[in-house]
């Protein structure tokens, strides 16, 4: 595809910053959609003790999510035109499980999200791949704090009765909202990333001269 004449920059070539300028990822824009969905203090809080089970079960919940990658053909082809290799996407992974828990949820967090959007874009993977990868992680993290809810209420049930069950159940089910208002999150800022590169190929197209129509105005 010849672009001669367009000379803004893509998405790819951009920084995180530049990104999240360019989707208006300000502060008040982020205080705003973590007011909306419900994302406040104390579930910041819950989601950095999930931080320990992170710690505990890294192995196991990376080997969890790459397994679901590589049982699909179509999610495999994108690893495989990856640079990284099998072994630097299971840092990529880890990396992410234990930043997603690290507790602090800022403008800078957010806008180092903005990267991996542009990063997966770079790839070609489509949106409603990458929705469905931030649904496996939810699944990963939703099994976890099932099981400790669950070890916790059985606990409870045989030491301190009915109330301390129900405050385990209660407690187990804040944190799995934590846990779904936070990726839903992270989510947002992937959509506005790949929206964004959305935005600057169409205009780079309507910036591609229509030979038929130069051919005859030349005529004319």
């Amino acid at each position: 595809m010849d672009t001669e004449g367009w000379s803004g920059s893509t998405s790819l070539d951009k920084t995180a910053n530049q990104l999240a300028e360019e989707i208006g990822l300000t502060e008040e824009e982020i205080a705003w959609r973590k007011a909306f969905v419900g994302f406040d203090t104390e579930e910041q809080e819950r989601m950095a003790r999930l931080g320990d089970v992170v710690s505990e079960e890294k192995e196991q919940l990376t080997d969890a999510f790459l397994e679901t990658i590589y049982a699909h053909d179509r999610t495999r082809a994108v690893v495989d035109r990856s640079s990284q290799g099998d072994d630097g996407l299971r840092r990529v992974v880890e990396t992410y499980l234990e930043t997603l828990t690290g507790g602090t949820y800022d403008t800078e967090y957010y806008t180092q999200r903005c990267r991996i959007g542009r990063i997966h874009d770079q790839l070609d993977l489509p949106l409603h791949h990458f929705s469905g990868m931030f649904g496996n992680v939810t699944t990963l993290f939703l099994e976890e704090i099932k099981a400790n809810t669950i070890e916790t209420a059985r606990n409870a049930a045989e030491s301190d009765g009915p109330d301390a069950v129900e405050a385990a159940i209660e407690e187990g089910f804040a944190d799995a909202m934590a846990t779904t208002r936070c990726i839903n999150l992270e989510m947002q800022v992937v959509n506005d990333t790949y929206e964004s590169r959305r935005r600057e190929l169409r205009e780079a197209i309507n910036l591609i001269p229509d030979p038929i129509f130069e051919l005859t105005s030349s005529r004319a």
